[in-house]
This record gives C-alpha cells, sequence and structure tokens, in this order.
C-alpha cells in the first residue's frame, strides 16, 4: 500500500519535538500520544489508516486501556509504530508504559496475601470448631457404650432363669402326655390292620401305668403281612396297531422342474471420474529479521496462524492456506520468501509498517 503524504506532513513537528524526555516519562503514554496527535491536527481514524490499525486499537493505546490489547510485546510494538509516526521517542514512551504495568502489579500481590490470610484464618477457625466437635461425639458415644454392659448381665440373668422354669415346666408336661401317646400308637396299629387286631390282644390300659415316666420304651409296630393271592402282576402288552398306507396317485405328483437361473450380466464399472475432495495445498513462508518487528500472519480463512515480536538474527518458517495476509512492524528489518522466492514489498516511510497479500497467481 502506497501511502500519500497529507496535509499533515506541511505541519511542522516543533510542538511534538519540544516534548521532553521528562514530560513523556511522567505523563502516561496514551495522554502524551494523544497530545502529540492533536497536536499534528490528526484525526483518530487517519492516525490507525497510516499504521495500519484499526481505530480501536488506536484508541485502547491513547486510553491507556491495555486490557483490551494483546500481549505486552505486541503492546511495545504498538507504541513504538506510534511514536515514530508522532516523531516521538518510542523508547522513552515503552519506559513509562512499563512503568505504569510495574505500578500495577504490586497491588495485586497485596491484594493475593490479604485474601490468603483471610483464608488462613478461616481455615484455622474450621479447625477448632472440628476438634470441639470430635471431642463431643466421642464422649458420648463412650458414655452410651458402657451403659448396654449392665444391662447384658441384668437380661442374661433373666434367661438363664426363664430356661430353668421351661425345663421344669417340660419335664411335668413330659410326664403328663406319656399315657395318651402310648394309647394313641396302639390305637393306631388296631386301625391300620385289622387282621393284627384279630390275632394279637390289644395291649390293656393298666400294662401302660407301669410305665416309667422318666423313659418310654418305643413299641415296635409289625408290618402287615401281605398275602400272596392279592399280589397281581402287571405284565405289559404289547399292542400292534395297522398302520393305513396313503396312496398318492402319480398323476397328483407335480413335475418340479428347476431352470437355471438367468446369469446377471456383469457390466463394467463406468469410467466417469470420481470426484475427490482434495485438502488445499498450503504454501510456506520464510522470514529471515535484521532488527526489531512485530509480526501478524492471516490465512485465507482469515484466522491469524502466527503473531509474534522477534529480533535481530531471528527465523521464522510458516506453512498456510494462500493468499496469506502479512503485517510486519519494521517491514525494513525483515527479508520475506514465499514458497522459496523472494518477495519485494514496500514499507511506509513513516510508521514503517508493511502490509503484503501473498499468493501463487501473484508470485
Amino acid at each position: 500500500m502506497t501511502l500519500m503524504p497529507g496535509p499533515s506532513d506541511n505541519i511542522p513537528s516543533a510542538s511534538a519535538e519540544t516534548l521532553s524526555a521528562s514530560q513523556l516519562l511522567s505523563d502516561p503514554p496514551g495522554a502524551t500520544l494523544r497530545k502529540a496527535r492533536d497536536a499534528r491536527k490528526l484525526d483518530l481514524e487517519t492516525a490507525a489508516d497510516q499504521l495500519n490499525l484499526s481505530a480501536s486499537v488506536v484508541r485502547a493505546l491513547e486510553e491507556d486501556a491495555y486490557d483490551s490489547l494483546p500481549s505486552p510485546t505486541f503492546i511495545r510494538g504498538y507504541i513504538r509504530c506510534y511514536a515514530r509516526l508522532l516523531r516521538l521517542s518510542g523508547d522513552d514512551l515503552v519506559r513509562s508504559y512499563e512503568r505504569i504495568e510495574a505500578l500495577n502489579q504490586p497491588s495485586a500481590d497485596i491484594e493475593g496475601v490479604e485474601a490468603s490470610e483471610v483464608t488462613s484464618g478461616g481455615w484455622l477457625r474450621w479447625v477448632l470448631v472440628s476438634v470441639v466437635v470430635g471431642t463431643i461425639l466421642v464422649g458420648t458415644i463412650w458414655v452410651q457404650g458402657n451403659e448396654p454392659a449392665s444391662g447384658v448381665l441384668e437380661s442374661a440373668s433373666n434367661e438363664q432363669e426363664i430356661e430353668l422354669v421351661d425345663q421344669n415346666a417340660a419335664s411335668s408336661v413330659n410326664s403328663v402326655e406319656v399315657e395318651p401317646m402310648v394309647q394313641e400308637i396302639a390305637a393306631i396299629d388296631l386301625v391300620e390292620d385289622p387282621g393284627l387286631a384279630v390275632k394279637e390282644p390289644a395291649v390293656a390300659p393298666e400294662a401302660v401305668t407301669t410305665v416309667d415316666t422318666e423313659f418310654v420304651q418305643p413299641s415296635v409296630v409289625q408290618a402287615p403281612v401281605v398275602n400272596e393271592q392279592q399280589v397281581v402282576e402287571l405284565t405289559p402288552v404289547m399292542v400292534d396297531m395297522p398302520v393305513a398306507a396313503i396312496d398318492v396317485p402319480e398323476a397328483s405328483l407335480a413335475e418340479i422342474t428347476v431352470e437355471p437361473v438367468a446369469a446377471i450380466p456383469t457390466t463394467a464399472l463406468s469410467t466417469s471420474t470420481i470426484s475427490t475432495v482434495s485438502m488445499p495445498e498450503k504454501s510456506s513462508i520464510t522470514m529471515k529479521f535484521n532488527g526489531e518487528c512485530w509480526v501478524e500472519v492471516w490465512d485465507a480463512s482469515g484466522q491469524r496462524i502466527y503473531a509474534n515480536l522477534r529480533q535481530a538474527g531471528h527465523l521464522v518458517s510458516l506453512k498456510g492456506v494462500a493468499p496469506i495476509e502479512v503485517k510486519l512492524g519494521n517491514g525494513s528489518a525483515v527479508k520475506l520468501e514465499f514458497n522459496g522466492n523472494p518477495v519485494l514489498f514496500a514499507s511506509s516511510k513513516r510508521t514503517g509498517v508493511a502490509h503484503v497479500t501473498l499468493s501463487p497467481e501473484v508470485h
């Protein structure tokens, strides 16, 4: 981009050059830049156009709103370019900017220390509360653990007394129930086998009374005698069931003929070209630096693929999809190559900024 001299070029720069180093260091860099721009009667949009920067970036520099700008490295580069445009000392303005940043840094450290002190005090308070609560809980559990011991002893003694009473009651019940048991067994024997009732006399009730209540001899019940005549042998009988033959007339049988399936003709694949989605080729960029320069690079999608401040002797190699936009803060300090071919470009005489578009069709 060719920079045309504007009406501001005819205005003497004495007002800007009269700013001493002490004034540059005492005032914030943004205020100094704004005063110098007003002294040269340049509006903000014109200054941004000559710097190849957006108006929002220039406004942030003049308002010292550095939070909305990129890293401090780029801020220093912007300040140097703006100072070069206004014929000011870029080094003094950069030192003023660094002084402001140094003053803002300790406040954050003090806030962090105060926050840590508050946090540590709250932590100690919670530790003390937890210790007191834990002591109370342990004492309560210990008291409750000792109380059930006496209750367990009392319940054990009560259970022993209950077992003794149960044993005495069981012995008395056994002495009472022995006689009915023997009578029931005899009655069951008589009912199940009537023949035995005739052959063997039934046990008299008086004999039962002589049985000792402490030990009862179980009566042996004889199995009933089975008469051989009553046994009927069952022998399986095999019965041959006639199976009727089913006559199927031959006429009803349909002839099944299997026809060969017609061969599917194989057709050759069409020779039409299959469209393939190919990734766009990436172009290579090489930048060699012989001085300090900030760099910004955008690819064809508009995405910034590189941004940094480089010094003399640095070498940067990048790859991206063309067309590629390259912005150099100090174009005279950079040698640019695109796909291995050197690229010639012009830089602004006032600011030194160069804006280059790289495309295979052009180079």
